[in-house]
């Protein structure tokens, strides 16, 4: 015997639905419908803001992530050629303390100086 497909209900049901508090996933269940065709009416009448699942997975695993750790004396270290950060990363499931190290802005001025420009003079 063929499985037949319940209908989506109209924006009114369906917003009564999420006020409610029902998840999509439940919403989907109890239409008979699938949570992708439920994302997209969902959409089309407004109640939600489709996002791609990339974006999705992306935020769930921000909200999982314990904060970054709060920034001490030392985190900065200023060199003659570069500037040293320790940032934590989030990598892996977990922050990692880490050097970021970048080069002087000083550094890049003088080298776009040192390039000559469209009219072949140099900047100065």
């Amino acid at each position: 015997m063929p499985h037949h497909r319940r209908k989506v209900p109209d924006r009114e049901t369906l917003a009564a639905h999420l006020a409610s508090g029902m998840s999509i996933e439940h919403i989907a269940e109890t239409y008979e419908v699938g949570v992708r065709a439920l994302r997209i009416h969902l959409d089309r009448y407004g109640l939600i803001e489709v996002r791609s699942s990339a974006v999705r997975l992306a935020e769930e695993a921000l909200n999982r992530a314990p904060p970054p750790r709060a920034a001490r004396n030392g985190d900065v270290r200023f060199r003659e050629d570069r500037v040293t950060f320790m940032r934590d990363f989030y990598m892996g499931g977990a922050f990692q303390l880490r050097q970021l190290s970048l080069p002087r802005v000083s550094m890049h001025v003088a080298e776009i100086a040192s390039k000559p420009t469209i009219g072949g003079s140099h900047v100065h």
